[in-house]
């Protein structure tokens, strides 16, 4: 599989690439083709069409994106585009149509602590991929809240925090696309995590169906 990953390496807020750096290794070993940039700001049609997926790990989207690259990102997916979006790839302030995309908007997270994260008791065909080697697990990472945004999205994982469940991880059909997000993946503790590199995993075979 050819995968695009974009993320931020110099110009960071909070969540360098080398967070994914655990998962991306592990694609590597496994025979995928992965390419790592953060020239999301200059992205074109062309170049996301000749992957597979797209991993959105941005980080600085606030003062890196720009109209040109949403738009790029919303048409990609509206055509038949599969983004795998990562922690922090749902920050984008003010991409407006992207975060309808997603269907959901960051708002704030308390600080990091041990939350248990599991799967829903309902799923959508399809999703019975997402969950293939998953148990229930517990690790400590931020716990994210969110405004919710679109219908249509279908959660299919959650955490608990201070005894109330919250969404952590999701999935949205856009026109002929998909698109998966997953909520856990702050650093390198985190996605070298059996159970997020396997959410992670299933989350590309899910894409690619």
């Amino acid at each position: 599989m050819r995968i695009l990953v974009h993320g931020d390496r110099t110009d960071v807020l909070w969540h360098p690439l080398s967070g994914l750096q655990p998962w991306i290794s592990a694609l590597k070993e496994a025979g995928h083709q992965v390419v790592v940039t953060e020239d999301y700001p200059e992205v074109t049609l062309e170049w996301l069409g000749s992957f597979d997926v797209c991993v959105n790990y941005i980080d600085n989207w606030e003062h890196r994106g720009s109209k040109e690259a949403e738009q790029v990102f919303c048409q990609y997916l509206e055509q038949g585009g599969r983004m795998l979006t990562i922690h922090t790839g749902i920050i984008l302030p003010g991409a407006e149509q992207l975060l309808d995309i997603h269907g959901a908007e960051f708002h704030h997270h308390p600080e990091a602590e041990e939350i248990t994260f599991c799967p829903g008791q309902e799923h959508v065909e399809g999703q019975e991929l997402l969950l293939e080697e998953v148990q229930p697990f517990s690790l400590v990472e931020e716990p994210y809240m969110f405004t919710m945004r679109k219908e249509g999205k279908q959660i299919y994982f959650w955490y608990t925090y201070r005894q109330e469940w919250y969404p952590a991880a999701w999935t949205v059909k856009v026109g002929t696309g998909k698109l998966v997000y997953i909520a856990p993946g702050h650093n390198e503790a985190v996605c070298g995590h059996s159970m997020i590199q396997r959410m992670y995993d299933n989350a590309l075979a899910y894409l690619q169906v």
